[in-house]
C-alpha cells in the first residue's frame, strides 16, 4: 500500500519577506475614546418596584386538594352566583393563581375567569384558604372546573 503525500513547492503563507529589521513598536497605554463614568449597581426588579423572590416553591398536590375541598362550599357559591348572573353559561374552567410567603399568607391572588364578578369572588374566596407555612415563598395554581347542575 502507497499513500501519497501532497506537499505544495511554494506555499503563498511565505510570499512576503519578513522585516526583521525593526523591533516591535512600541505600544502606547490605553487611552478611552469616552472617559468612564462609575455607573449606580441596580437591584432587580420585577416591574411593580419590588425584588422578586430569591426561590419559588410549589406546595404538594394533596395539600392544594386539601386547602381548597375547605373552601369549596364559598368556591361553589361563587359560581352559582355567577350562573345565576349568566344562566346561558353551562360550565366553567378557571385557573386561580396564588403566591404565598414564608409563613402560608397569601400575597398575591389572580383569576383567569372571563366575568369580572366571578374572578373578584374567587380571590376574596382564596384569601381566606388556610395554607400551610412553606418555609419559603410558594407559588399554587389550581385548576377549577364547575358545572352548574
Amino acid at each position: 500500500m502507497v499513500i501519497y503525500l501532497a506537499v505544495p513547492w511554494r506555499c503563498s503563507l511565505f510570499n512576503v519577506a519578513p522585516d526583521l529589521g525593526s523591533g516591535p513598536a512600541p505600544s502606547q497605554p490605553y487611552k478611552p475614546k469616552t472617559p468612564e463614568v462609575p455607573v449606580k449597581r441596580e437591584t432587580l426588579t420585577n416591574g411593580n418596584g419590588h425584588a422578586p423572590a430569591a426561590r419559588t416553591v410549589t406546595l404538594p398536590d394533596e395539600v392544594i386538594v386539601r386547602v381548597m375541598d375547605l373552601g369549596r362550599v364559598a368556591i361553589v357559591r361563587c359560581f352559582k352566583k355567577a350562573s345565576f348572573n349568566d344562566p346561558t353559561v353551562f360550565s366553567y374552567k378557571v385557573r386561580l393563581h396564588f403566591e404565598l410567603d414564608r409563613s402560608g399568607m397569601i400575597t398575591a391572588a389572580t383569576s383567569d375567569a372571563e366575568d369580572a364578578a366571578l374572578a373578584a369572588c374567587l380571590i376574596r374566596v382564596g384569601f381566606q384558604l388556610p395554607f400551610p407555612a412553606p418555609g419559603q415563598p410558594a407559588v399554587v395554581d389550581v385548576p377549577v372546573f364547575y358545572r352548574p347542575e
